[in-house]
């Protein structure tokens, strides 16, 4: 069992202290707030893990992350100067409760490895003028093959979604199969990304009541996309990585990929 408890202050960046007006459009405008204050950070995390014998793996994360007042973008209407402002300010609180478990199994027949993962998050964000909440479940799962110098392997992730402030997110639809061969210091693979999907998917929501939005990006050129790798390990002298390793004494949680960090 693995517990860390991580506390950090924010700054705001100095165009969002400029009293500096950008014009957006001509309907709306971005005006900078030089009352903006530092907020601070509170994140913790437990990892409980259980392993035999390097063939079967199993991680639980719990995560419970809290923003107090944080620098969030709110949208209004000016009369006087009829326009739609964008302008951030100190805002409640944002939170984050999450629960992720990652089971893998190693040297299947001696050939196969296999990797499942699922979890949840929970966001509420609050402000002066608004309050959201989003519940989001994601779950993938990833497959490998390796004989002697060959390996083949595939990954499926449900996208993920997060909200942060008045935008809820969507992630990545990520997927992909390869292939490689390794031959002493010579790599050389080939993959696809994106099979059997339109593309690579992206999704940007606003939620704020003056001005919704729904922002989709497909990239339908990445559908199906075809590489080609091929790498050479050339090494003399002192290994840097050794080197590291010495200066670098630290214990973590890497018995199995870490798939999400919340």
């Amino acid at each position: 069992m693995q517990y860390s408890i991580n506390f950090r202050p924010l700054f705001p960046s100095l165009s969002s202290l400029s009293e500096v007006v950008q014009e957006i459009d001509s309907l709306s405008i971005m005006r900078g707030n030089h009352s903006l204050t530092p907020y601070n950070t509170l994140r913790n995390q437990v990892n409980f893990s259980v392993w035999d014998n390097k063939k079967f793996a199993t991680v639980l994360t719990l995560v419970a992350d809290r923003s107090f007042h944080p620098i969030q973008q709110d949208i209004f209407y000016s009369t006087t100067e009829d326009r739609f402002i964008f302008q951030e300010n100190n805002q409640d609180y944002d939170v984050n409760y999450g629960a992720q478990m990652v089971v893998q199994m190693t040297d299947i027949l001696d050939l196969f490895m296999f990797q499942v993962f699922g979890g949840w998050n929970y966001y509420k964000s609050k402000g002066e003028t608004y309050e959201h909440t989003l519940n989001n479940f994601y779950y993938g799962a990833y497959l490998a093959m390796t004989y002697k110098g060959f390996q083949i392997n595939g990954s499926w992730m449900k996208p993920m979604k997060s909200l942060s402030g008045q935008y809820v997110m969507t992630a990545e639809n990520s997927s992909s199969i390869n292939a490689s061969y390794k031959w002493k210091n010579l790599n050389v693979g080939m993959g696809i990304m994106f099979p059997f999907t339109e593309g690579s998917k992206y999704r940007t929501e606003q939620l704020n009541q003056i001005i919704t939005s729904d922002r989709n990006v497909l990239i339908r050129n990445n559908r199906n996309m075809f590489y080609v790798s091929l790498s050479y390990n050339i090494n003399w002298g002192r290994s840097i990585f050794q080197s590291n390793k010495r200066l670098q004494n630290a214990d973590r949680v890497n018995s199995i990929l870490k798939v999400n960090d919340n």
